[in-house]
């Protein structure tokens, strides 16, 4: 945070939020009003994300991942956990996006255009997110869009971003 504040004093002349939270939050851990400031809100696209039928639940609950990113920051050790242990009586579950890891029982799928992703995403139950530090995903933003509950392994880090933090010690 403090690298961030330095950065940004240094070399920016404006200083973007995606969201008045965000800016709230960063005034909180010190960083000041000063220079040009703008709120762009991460939004997904209405054209292609819209809120998904209702459906009846199928046999097992269908999970979904989703990321562009390949970072081990968004949470593969933990997908790669899920893919060891999820139960397969009880969960099916699809990763779509560029991961850095072979799935053995998770389905994977490469990177979808924005129409293909939320028909996807509607076909699900559930979006499972293991990022961390990621105070606005994209991801996040798009599943909750299509009206999918979100789950994720989280603590609160100092700067208010949600992480993963663990594995669960039952049978998932």
């Amino acid at each position: 945070d403090g690298l961030a504040l330095t950065a940004n004093a240094f070399f920016a002349y404006a200083s973007v939020f995606q969201s008045h939270w965000c800016r709230a939050a960063n005034r909180g851990l010190g960083w000041p009003e000063s220079g040009p400031e703008a709120i762009i809100g991460n939004a997904a696209d209405p054209a292609s994300f819209r809120p998904r039928p209702a459906r009846a639940p199928g046999p097992r609950i269908r999970a979904i991942a989703t990321s562009w990113s390949s970072n081990p920051n968004k949470g593969f050790d933990d997908y790669a956990w899920l893919d060891a242990n999820l139960d397969s009586r009880r969960f099916e579950m699809t990763f779509v996006g560029n991961a850095p890891i072979r799935f053995t029982n998770i389905r994977a799928l490469p990177p979808l255009d924005s129409a293909g992703l939320a028909a996807e995403l509607a076909a699900h139950d559930v979006f499972v997110t293991a990022s961390r530090k990621d105070p606005c995903s994209n991801s996040l933003v798009e599943a909750l869009t299509v009206g999918l509950p979100a789950v994720a392994l989280i603590t609160r880090s100092k700067a208010g971003n949600w992480s993963s933090s663990g594995r669960a010690s039952s049978s998932v």
